[in-house]
C-alpha cells in the first residue's frame, strides 16, 4: 500500500481503515476495543498510533505520517507528502527525562507504601482501604507501619502523597509514559523484560529472593546513576545511589524503544 497522505485525528478512507486495521492486528488498540466499527480517525486511533510510535522510536504525535506508515507497512519512507508533521525522531531522551520527573515528583510528594497500592491518592483512601490491602500480605501483620505512614501524612497536610507497592509503582510509572497499560507485580515485570549485564538510564532493577533465584521480589527505576522505588511501609517511594550489591537484576522492559 502507498502513503499518500498524513493520517491525524478525524480523517477518514480507505487508507485510514487499512491503517486501523494494521494497527488493530497488532495490538495496539486499547483492551476495550474488541473490534473496529468505522472508518474515522479517532481518538482510539491517535492513542493507538501513538503507542506504535514509541514501541518503534518515533515521535508519538498519534499522526501517522511517511516514517510510522512506513514502520506499519514497510518501504521506503523518502515519499513526497503533502505535509511532513512525521519527524520520526528518537524519543527515548525524552522518554527517559519524563520517567525521571514522573519519580521525581512521588518522592518529592513524599508518597508511601502500600501493600497491593498502584497510585491511589491518599486523601482518597482510609484506614479501612489500607487494612483490606495490607490483609492480602502475611495476614495483615505489617498494617500499623503502612498506616502510621499514611497517618503522618495527612496529619502533615499532604494533599499530593500517593499510595504504591513497588510493582504498582513501576507500572504506573510505564502507564504513565504511554508504552503499557496494566499491572504486573515484580515477576511479571521481570517477565516483559530483557536482561541487562548493567545499568542504563531506563532500565529496571530487580532483587530477588534468598531462596529462589527465579523469583524476583522487589523492584525499581534506574536514572543517572539514582534507584527510585517504593522501598517499604515505613519510608515510603525513595531516591537512592544506585548499589550493585542491593540489585540483582537488571533488565529493559520491552515496550520502551531503545
Amino acid at each position: 500500500m502507498e502513503f499518500t497522505r498524513n493520517i491525524k485525528k478525524g480523517m477518514s478512507g480507505e487508507d485510514v481503515r487499512a491503517v486501523k486495521e494494521k494497527l488493530f492486528a497488532l495490538g495496539f488498540y486499547s483492551t476495550k476495543i474488541t473490534k473496529l466499527t468505522n472508518s474515522t480517525f479517532g481518538s482510539d486511533s491517535v492513542a493507538a498510533a501513538k503507542r506504535f510510535q514509541l514501541k518503534n522510536g518515533l515521535e508519538p504525535d498519534g499522526i501517522v505520517g511517511k516514517l510510522t506508515f512506513a514502520a506499519l507497512f514497510g518501504g521506503n519512507p523518502d515519499v513526497d507528502a503533502p505535509i511532513n508533521n512525521d519527524q520520526g525522531a528518537n524519543v527515548l531522551p525524552d522518554l527517559i527525562e519524563k520517567m525521571r520527573q514522573l519519580c521525581q515528583t512521588e518522592v518529592d510528594n513524599e508518597s508511601i507504601y502500600v501493600w497491593a497500592a498502584g497510585g491511589e491518592l491518599g486523601t482518597s483512601v482510609n484506614e479501612s482501604w489500607i487494612q483490606t490491602k495490607e490483609n492480602r500480605n502475611s495476614g495483615g501483620a505489617n498494617f500499623d507501619r503502612a498506616y502510621r505512614l499514611w497517618k503522618k501524612r495527612i496529619d502533615s497536610g499532604n494533599t499530593l502523597f500517593r499510595c504504591f507497592d513497588c510493582s504498582g509503582f513501576v507500572s504506573w510509572i510505564l502507564r504513565k509514559l504511554g508504552v503499557f497499560n496494566g499491572r504486573r507485580d515484580c515477576d511479571g515485570l521481570y517477565s516483559l523484560s530483557t536482561p541487562l549485564d548493567s545499568p542504563v538510564d531506563g532500565c529496571l532493577l530487580f532483587r530477588q529472593s534468598s531462596s529462589n533465584p527465579n523469583d524476583e521480589t522487589h523492584v525499581g527505576l534506574y536514572i543517572g546513576g539514582y534507584a527510585y522505588h517504593a522501598k517499604g511501609r515505613d519510608v515510603g517511594v525513595v531516591k537512592e545511589k544506585y548499589k550493585a550489591s542491593y540489585w540483582h537484576k537488571i533488565a529493559w522492559f520491552k515496550a520502551i524503544p531503545r
